[in-house]
Order: C-alpha cells, then sequence, then structure tokens
C-alpha cells in the first residue's frame, strides 16, 4: 500500500528555511531591544525633517507622538468591529463608508483609491476572497489582479491589516524597512540576496517617482520592483506574495523576540504587536540609508 505523503502548510515550510529562519531570529534581536550603533537617520523631504532612531522600538515611540499618527490608529481601531460587521453582511455601500473613516486623516490616500473601492462589483465578496487566502497558511494568489478577483495593493492592504490578525500593512515605507533589514542581514553573513527573502519594493517615490531612498537594493542583489511590473495580474500577485510573506516573517520574528527577552520586546507584548512594528517600520522605511554609506 502507497502511504499518503501530506506537505507541510507553505507557511511552516517556509519558515522553516534555514535562511528565513536565521533572518526572523536576526529580526528578533532587533525587536527584543538591540540599539542602531550609530543612530539610524532618515528623514522627510516635504516638509522637511529629519528623525534619528536609537532602536526599533524608538522609531515606534516616535511615531505614536505624532498627532496624525495617533488619529489614524485611533480610526483604524474605532473602524475594526464596524468594517467587520459590514463585510459579513455583505454591505458594499457601508464597508465603503468604514473605509473613508479609518483614512480620514489620509486624505490623500483615500482620495486616489475610493474611486477603485466604489466601481468594485461584488466589493464585500472580493474582499472576503483576498482575506479567505491571505489568512490561510498555503495561500493562492492567482486569483489576485484578475478580472473579477481580489485586489492587493498598498491601499488595499491596510484594509486587510484591519481583518485579519497578524497581517502586515505593505506600503512602500513599510517595504522599504523590513528589505532595508533583510539587507543588512545578508550583509552581516556575507551572503547574496536569497530568493526566499526578495520581497518586492517601489523603485521610484515622491513627485517625480525617481526618489530611490526606499529601494534598499544593493550591487547585483535586487529586491522585486512592483513600478516595473506593467501588467496588473502579475503585479497584484507579486504583491499579495510580498505582503503575506512579510507578515510571516514579522509575526515570526515577534514571536521569537518574546522568547529571547521578555524586558526588551515588552513593547511588543499585546494582541496589536503587528501594527507596532509596522508604525516603527513606517518611519524606519521614510528614506534607507544607500548600500555605500555602510562601507
Amino acid at each position: 500500500m502507497l502511504e499518503t505523503c501530506i506537505l507541510p502548510p507553505a507557511r511552516e515550510h517556509y519558515l522553516s528555511l534555514p535562511v528565513v529562519d536565521g533572518f526572523t531570529s536576526y529580526l528578533a534581536r532587533w525587536l527584543a531591544g538591540r540599539v542602531f550603533d550609530p543612530p539610524y537617520l532618515t528623514q522627510l523631504h516635504r516638509p522637511k525633517i529629519e528623525y534619528c532612531f536609537t532602536s526599533i522600538q524608538d522609531a515606534w515611540e516616535q511615531y505614536i507622538q505624532e498627532s496624525p499618527n495617533v488619529k489614524f490608529e485611533q480610526a483604524i481601531l474605532e473602524c475594526e468591529d464596524p468594517l467587520r460587521k459590514a463585510l459579513y453582511k455583505f454591505d458594499d455601500k457601508g464597508f465603503i463608508e468604514v473605509v473613508k473613516k479609518m483614512f480620514a486623516t489620509r486624505e490623500n490616500l483615500a482620495k486616489s483609491n475610493l474611486p477603485t473601492l466604489e466601481k468594485t462589483q461584488y466589493l464585500c465578496e472580493s474582499i472576503l476572497c483576498a482575506v479567505r487566502e491571505l489568512s490561510s497558511d498555503s495561500p493562492e494568489v492567482d486569483t489576485f489582479g484578475s478580472v473579477g478577483g481580489p485586489r492587493c495593493t498598498a491601499f488595499f492592504s491596510r484594509i486587510y491589516a484591519t481583518l485579519i490578525p497578524n497581517f502586515l500593512t505593505y506600503d512602500s515605507r513599510i517595504a522599504a524597512a523590513l528589505c532595508y533589514f533583510i539587507r543588512e542581514y545578508c550583509l552581516s553573513r556575507g551572503i547574496a540576496l536569497p530568493e526566499e527573502l526578495r520581497l518586492g519594493c517601489v523603485l521610484g517615490w515622491g513627485k517625480n517617482k525617481k526618489e530611490m531612498g526606499r529601494n534598499p537594493s544593493w550591487g547585483d542583489n535586487t529586491f522585486l520592483v512592483f513600478d516595473l511590473i506593467k501588467k496588473r495580474p502579475l503585479k497584484e500577485r507579486t504583491f499579495a506574495l510580498s505582503n503575506y510573506r512579510a507578515s510571516w516573517l514579522v509575526a515570526d520574528a515577534i514571536s521569537k523576540a518574546k522568547k529571547l527577552d521578555s524586558r526588551g520586546s515588552a513593547w511588543i507584548g499585546d494582541p496589536h504587536a503587528i501594527h507596532k512594528v509596522e508604525g516603527a517600520f513606517y518611519m524606519i522605511g521614510i528614506e534607507v540609508p544607500p548600500y555605500e554609506a555602510n562601507v
């Protein structure tokens, strides 16, 4: 009699890969209190604001001190339950109204993306399909970006992160920060960027789309660049793959950090831990140091 071969879930298999396990252990040490030496410097250009962080926790603490961020985080918490209720009632109009409230303090993001929501047929069914796949331990991304299929962009990622536990919003800043730590891990180990850690990032940003400070690629080691993928189905499938892998990486690193140093990781000791890391990455990824600065 032939024995049935049962494959482990994709998440379990992915996180068990030596290079992936090595990276999450590396990131865990940063989450548990390792300090930047020298301090991490970054800056906004419009308006001109300079930041100095001594650790990932410090980046979170500075994030949550800024009034717009406080209001946004409060809106997310207040809208989480109404958003879920509208979703499971298949109330498309109600769902959109909650999303508007969520993004009330980030008007530019809402203005450029709400029309997409409003013209989506069977919106709640589409969102539920995305939530099922991205919540799975073995996601299938082929449906994303196709005609009638769910969307996967930075805007939709924020919505999914409100609906899915331990799911990371994946916008240009957060992607830049996570890919920066991947770069630093590879450099510390003297290895090339492995395919397993080759997540997506943004090639250019800002008004002219030519500001390269959110692409941590170095030498021949290039992260996937969403901007260069012209066809929407492939672009959004690539985004979905990067998004769920990023979520797995950060969630695993948080778990390891808590075991590594309960005191140093106390700042991520609540149910919203992944969103605190997300807030820290949102600050760290404003503009990452170029590779040459590390030489």
